[in-house]
């Protein structure tokens, strides 16, 4: 069981893809140390509900392999039913991650993960299976992250988020609907990619395979972080968090 590998030679067009979303509640954590004494403070997240959407990138259609409610055995705080609608109410009843952990699983295996803001997502599914024991089965960090193109594409446009990357492409967004945000996810991910070939952000040989195009994401995304502390440090802000960077454990 696993995921399909970041060496993959497998061609990006068409490549089998599992549409990771999680809606969350969360508690405060601990301060983590960043570069040039900065510190930021770190949340823990607890999924309140996921889905998994199968489909061949850039081809239409997509199917719901995997959704459900979580019981995050915390309570949900006011300002995450805010953005999702989930409430305590709502998942009362609902299983624990732990009883989820073997389906959604395989809902993953043998495919490229997909998020939109990949970072996020894969730390939810990562913390919440080592806090059910199983750190074994967590999947490496990779995958495909429209996020990660939408800041290429629309540098110069404001709103990177997922609804407004679905606005402009024309994709219908029940936003925060754990399903939702994934099929939306798939259907602008061949878009963006049209788009960065069209405006010469890739070269051909970036989309020839899945692994290549990880490559090239991994180096935007790096790009992108270190342009963005580089920018609160000049202004007197506290440096941002560089996600990429630290899950990568690339060197700063």
């Amino acid at each position: 069981m696993g995921t399909i590998g970041p060496g993959s030679r497998v061609p990006l067009y068409g490549a089998p893809v599992a549409a990771l979303d999680f809606e969350t509640t969360w508690e405060a954590g601990g301060e983590r140390p960043g570069v040039r004494g900065g510190r930021y403070q770190e949340q823990v997240q607890h999924p309140v509900s996921v889905a998994v959407v199968h489909a061949r990138l850039g081809v239409e259609g997509e199917e719901v392999a995997f959704s459900t409610l979580i019981d995050p055995g915390v309570k949900i705080r006011r300002e995450a039913t805010e953005i999702h609608g989930i409430s305590d109410r709502d998942v009362r009843g609902a299983p624990a991650f732990e009883a989820v952990a073997d389906d959604l699983l395989a809902a993953l295996d043998g495919r490229v993960l997909l998020a939109f803001n990949l970072p996020f997502d894969w730390s939810v599914l990562v913390e919440a299976l080592e806090r059910a024991g199983r750190t074994d089965d967590a999947p490496p960090f990779y995958g495909f992250d429209p996020l990660v193109w939408a800041r290429v594409v629309f540098k110069y446009e404001k709103g990177k988020r997922l609804g407004d990357v679905a606005r402009r492409y024309g994709v219908v967004l029940d936003a925060h609907d754990a399903a939702s945000d994934a099929r939306a996810a798939i259907r602008v991910a061949p878009k963006l990619i049209r788009d960065l070939v069209r405006d010469g952000h890739v070269e051909g040989s970036d989309v020839a395979t899945v692994g290549s195009f990880w490559r090239s994401t991994v180096r935007s995304a790096r790009e992108w972080e270190d342009g963005l502390r580089d920018y609160y440090l000049e202004h007197g802000k506290p440096e941002p968090a560089r996600y990429w960077r630290a899950i990568l454990g690339v060197s700063t």
